[in-house]
């Protein structure tokens, strides 16, 4: 099984936070290199370690300069505070959302509405307005794991096996498998998306 932490468990493990977590950054491995199933993480210009020189973790800035992509940045971020753990995972949520419905809310913004982008993205959370955002997501799973990220605080250690179980009953509740080829595996024919909900059961029923 594809292990779904890794990017983030090699980052931290490493002491690092990215701070650009978006799309962009992320590419797929050459046919000719024989690893086109692997996903790169790229583009550590705004990284920085959280760990300091002897210590468990750098001490919280009051006041810090953004760094990131407007979009995907954090809520955090966009208020000019300190960033942490918990900020890459915020960004990746969007990330992870946006590939699934092709666009978010706020990305008619121009990138230096920050004020307006943080409105957004705290309107979003909203129990009614986040039901119709993540309505073509695995919606309970989606909602879990954005409310998990939402308790953690500067200093916390993400439970990355939480996230990763709530991705894996996401996958086994819509029938799909980890062990099925990528839509970009060039040796075998692209069969059309495979995210349904319950479709035997729901088969089932007519």
């Amino acid at each position: 099984m594809v292990d779904e932490r890794f990017v983030f468990i090699v980052l931290k493990l490493c002491g690092y936070i990215h701070r650009d977590i978006k799309p962009d950054n992320f590419a797929v491995g050459r046919e000719e290199d024989n690893n086109f199933h692997t996903i790169f993480i790229m583009d550590f210009k705004f990284a920085r370690k959280f760990r300091a020189e002897g210590k468990d973790l750098r001490l919280e800035r009051e006041q810090a300069a953004f760094r990131g992509t407007p979009r995907y940045a954090s809520i955090t971020a966009l208020s000019m505070k300190e960033q942490s753990r918990k900020d890459d995972l915020e960004s990746w949520w969007y990330m992870i959302v946006e590939l699934m419905i092709g666009r978010l809310p706020w990305q008619d913004l121009e990138p230096n509405q920050l004020e307006e982008m943080k409105h957004m993205k705290k309107q979003v959370r909203l129990k009614q307005n986040l039901k119709i955002f993540l309505k073509n997501t695995p919606q309970e799973y989606m909602t879990n794991i954005i409310q998990y990220i939402d308790t953690l605080q500067y200093n916390s250690i993400p439970d990355y096996d939480h996230i990763a179980a709530q991705l894996a009953a996401a996958v086994k509740a819509h029938y799909l498998n980890y062990e099925s080829p990528p839509d970009w595996d060039l040796m075998t024919a692209y069969q059309g998306p495979r995210y349904q909900k319950n479709v035997e059961a729901e088969m089932g029923k007519a």
